[in-house]
């Protein structure tokens, strides 16, 4: 339990995102070889156990667009930023295997209440005013869908 002294054990956890299932088993596979050719230069046993987890999370284009356009209906064109994707593992992605969907972002930072912290730490706090915002253009955009010629 000592940073000097050689582990007769050792647990390594980790998080493999990716935005495909095929980049996904690639890096599984190379995990697994990595380890494995490590175990061996060393003349120790490995055990590599993945859980594969959620899908990845894939948004499509279509809709993406159609979220975008109902936020800027509703809260103006400066107020929706178009950032970088993002990695992310979540139960939606079963959604997003099945339908076309988008899973975006809302906005909710407000120092004055300190609304600062990012999802998952410890003071996250949710900006409540946003979710209006978030509702009106999910109403929006629900109400642009069904007005929408089928194909």
């Amino acid at each position: 339990n000592a940073y000097n002294v050689t582990a007769g054990r050792v647990a390594l956890k980790g998080t493999i995102r990716s935005g495909s299932d095929a980049t996904r088993e690639r890096a599984w596979h190379r995990v697994r070889t990595i380890a494995e050719g490590m175990a061996t230069s060393h003349g120790a046993r490995v055990e590599v156990d993945i859980h594969k987890g959620e899908p990845g999370v894939v948004n499509d284009v279509e809709m993406t667009e159609l979220i975008a356009a109902s936020a800027k209906a509703c809260i103006g064109s400066d107020n929706v930023l178009n950032t970088p994707g993002w990695t992310i593992a979540d139960d939606f992605g079963y959604y997003s295997e099945k339908r076309p969907s988008v899973y975006f972002r809302l906005g909710i930072r407000n120092e004055e209440i300190g609304s600062v912290f990012p999802l998952h730490h410890a003071r996250f706090r949710v900006d409540e005013a946003a979710l209006k915002v978030g509702a009106a253009t999910l109403v929006a955009a629900a109400t642009a869908f069904l007005s929408m010629e089928a194909p």
